[in-house]
């Protein structure tokens, strides 16, 4: 049994980052999460089973679940914490000096792993940006939960460098990819009824970028992107924003008004059919990482903006450095990154060199897996376990 950790699947990084880890691990695992990251009915489509854990009892987190009988448990797939063999962390972003919760997350962390590996699970961090580590607010605590990890992957090279500040030369510490490239999407079968018919881009905004960045960044960036939108009709192709987390970014659409009106927008609860639409644009323009990941895991050509190094490491570990941008008043970086885009999207040797950098990627995240498995106790890919009796 094991319990999952991804964020809320409001965000749709972590919806896609908890089904990339059921798809790689499922067979001989079970899967446990705490009711808090998504409804019922989105749970159940994973096979998740329900982990009965009341966070407001404090030490007595665990008593409900105690208290109820064997047979009611396995009846509704109800777990308790000692029914949990090991628990994968998702986070994705929570442990820095970086995050306005750094400090609560570490904190919370190094209570939780403590817990866990007394009482015997397996501990791991699966890929996801880290550090900086200067505040020892957030430090000290990370380096207390460390204590108690059995695996943790940094998703990319400045977070790597960070956490061997923390831990030089520890074999518990490896480098992998994010976990969702892998991902085959769910192409829609109504997409032509989503789009304006021809090529489109995906224009993905974030809210954080105006909570996240400095002032001039906040006040910059509805311009940017009307300026980004304004550009990609110029050539020919019709901007459609995408929204990767409806109840924070859909109440800014508003402010992206073209000649008055609001640009056509797509929200869909299927993050792999979101993936599909990422998929089937000509360019996609991203301030959320994990559609970045989606763009770039299709050969789909991007302009990133971003408020975290993740973004830029992500861009680097494709080959497209120069398409990461500073949002500001002077657009001339912006018609030049989009310039490039367009023209990668129309070029096979564009696309090709995004393919083969992809393929390598989930290269790196079926390699990670495996380290994962053997951590946890589950057999390799491909390698079933021996039964008794006849096959």
């Amino acid at each position: 049994m094991i319990e999952i950790r991804p964020g809320s699947f409001i965000n749709k990084g972590g919806h896609l980052m908890a089904i990339a880890t059921v798809a790689a691990l499922g067979k001989g695992a079970r899967f446990a999460a705490e009711p808090w990251i998504a409804p019922y009915a989105d749970r159940a489509r994973l096979g998740l089973h329900q982990k009965l854990w009341v966070r407001r009892l404090g030490p007595l987190a665990g008593l409900p679940a105690a208290a109820i009988p064997g047979r009611l448990r396995r009846t509704f797939g109800i777990v308790g914490e000692p029914d949990i063999d090991a628990v994968l962390d998702l986070s994705g972003f929570r442990y820095s000096d970086d995050d306005r919760y750094g400090a609560r997350s570490a904190n919370e962390l190094a209570t939780n792993a403590t817990r866990w590996h007394a009482g015997g699970s397996r501990v791991v961090l699966l890929p996801q940006a880290l550090g900086p580590f200067r505040s020892a607010a957030v430090r000290d605590p990370f380096l207390r939960a460390l204590d108690a990890v059995d695996l943790v992957f940094a998703r990319d090279r400045r977070s790597l460098a960070h956490l061997q500040e923390l831990l030089p030369n520890d074999e518990r510490v490896a480098l992998a990819p994010d976990c969702t490239i892998a991902l085959a999407a769910d192409r829609p079968h109504d997409l032509a009824a989503r789009v304006t018919p021809g090529a489109y881009a995906a224009i993905v905004p974030n809210d954080r970028m105006l909570e996240r960045t400095s002032p001039a960044v906040q006040a910059a960036y509805p311009g940017f992107l009307l300026a980004a939108m304004s550009a990609l009709r110029e050539r020919g192709i019709e901007p459609v924003v995408v929204l990767h987390e409806s109840r924070r970014d859909r109440a800014f659409v508003e402010r992206l008004r073209l000649g008055g009106r609001p640009p056509s927008t797509i929200e869909e609860h299927d993050p792999l059919v979101l993936k599909g639409i990422l998929g089937g644009a000509a360019v996609v323009l991203s301030s959320r990482y994990h559609a970045l990941v989606s763009a770039l895991s299709q050969a789909v050509p991007v302009v990133a903006t971003g408020w975290s190094h993740k973004y830029e490491e992500l861009l680097a570990d494709f080959g497209c450095s120069e398409q990461m941008l500073e949002v500001g008043t002077d657009h001339a970086p912006l018609l030049a990154a989009i310039e490039r885009a367009t023209d990668r999207a129309g070029s096979s040797t564009g696309r090709d060199d995004l393919r083969e950098r992809a393929m390598r990627q989930r290269f790196l995240v079926e390699a990670m897996w495996e380290r994962v498995r053997s951590v946890v106790g589950l057999p390799r890919a491909g390698v079933t376990e021996a039964t008794d009796g006849p096959p």
